[in-house]
């Protein structure tokens, strides 16, 4: 049975939707939980491949977060052994810096539900292809990044310019969130109450968008996850 590696940084944000399109395709996941103080591996013998998930640290605090270098050292691995490699929210960060670029601070938070734009590249890209038109997505993220260099663009968002790209042929990094389930959305708009509240926004105001606008969001992350686990060998 094919496996792959998932580093997941908090209990509330776990794979969602990708999980159900592991499981139909039949792909082991081996769970690094570093909230509970698991240790991220030192190499990927045996993995296909790599996927890192959201979390609300940022992708320089290393003091704070040591495992953050490890984790940047697990994906230097992952780009020299050619291993598909994706990365969700805190996870697209880490690839970014990962691939030399800085992670910093956007204007403001970017929570909820706004429009991403597919760019020109995404018409012909493996995963993005036949998206369609500019789609409602969520977002949960305080921190941006330019485009890493020689990456390809794939979508933007009125206030985050690079909210998805490609590396190569099997890299992916997706600023925006199309896993997160409804119950998970409940779960954040619990905890990072004070977050949504940042933004001029309420929890019921994110759920109610949520209960409409999830289902077409799951359908566009089904293609792209699906097509993402296509790569694993």
């Amino acid at each position: 049975m094919r496996k792959i590696q998932v580093i997941q940084h908090i209990a509330i944000e776990p794979l969602g939707i990708i999980s159900e399109v592991l499981d139909a395709k039949k792909i082991r996941v081996d769970y690094t939980h570093v909230y509970r103080g698991e240790k991220v591996p030192v190499n990927l013998d045996g993995a296909g491949g790599l996927i890192l998930m959201g979390g609300p640290m940022g992708a320089n605090d290393f003091e704070e977060y040591p495992t953050l270098l490890d984790e940047l050292r697990l994906i230097g691995v992952a780009l020299e052994r050619g291993l598909p490699l994706l990365g969700i929210c805190l996870g697209s960060q880490l690839i970014a810096t990962a691939l030399g670029e800085s992670v910093y601070p956007g204007e403001q938070k970017e929570i909820g539900w706004h429009e991403v734009t597919p760019t020109r590249d995404a018409i012909d890209d493996p995963l993005m292809k036949d998206l369609g038109e500019p789609f409602a997505g969520l977002h949960w993220h305080g921190d941006v990044f330019d485009l890493p260099a020689d990456a390809t663009w794939l979508a933007s968002s009125a206030q985050t310019e690079c909210q998805a790209f490609r590396y190569e042929e099997n890299v992916y990094g997706f600023l925006f969130h199309m896993e997160a389930t409804e119950s998970m959305i409940n779960d954040w708009t619990h905890h990072f109450a004070d977050e949504v509240e940042e933004t001029g926004q309420t929890g019921d105001e994110i759920k109610s968008q949520t209960r409409e606008l999830l289902p077409q969001l799951h359908e566009r992350g089904r293609q792209v996850f699906e097509r993402w686990v296509g790569l694993i060998q």
